[in-house]
């Protein structure tokens, strides 16, 4: 019955569940930044800084979810890829993402959970 249990760790689950979060916070600030970037043409520079953040965010979440699984060193890449996630986080909220930044710090802070089992 509970045989998914035995096969994953509590680790891997806490990394699914924190890389989640981050993965729809990038995705949504990539959304957000390319309707953006085909209204206006003018804030170029912007945009790209926008783009990157999402882009950071999407790493974020493939450095949490590479790192529940790794064998060495996990709890070292999970508080890792938990201080990246939790940096773009915070970026994103500075700029003027809310809901996406929530989700990205979300996942950070799941990570950072995950990092100490």
């Amino acid at each position: 019955m509970f045989g998914f249990l035995r096969r994953y760790s509590v680790r891997w689950m806490f990394g699914l569940a924190g890389a989640l979060p981050a993965l729809a916070g990038g995705v949504l600030v990539l959304i957000a930044t390319l309707s953006t970037a085909q209204t206006v043409s003018t804030l170029t520079l912007v945009s790209a800084f926008h783009a990157i953040l999402g882009i950071g965010a999407l790493f974020g979440a493939s450095r949490i979810y590479r790192a529940s699984k790794a064998i060495l060193f996990a709890r070292a890449r999970m508080t890792g890829a938990g201080i990246l996630t939790a940096v773009v986080g915070v970026l994103l909220f500075l700029v003027g993402f809310g809901t996406e930044a929530i989700l990205v710090l979300a996942g950070s802070v799941v990570a950072f959970i995950g990092a100490y089992f």
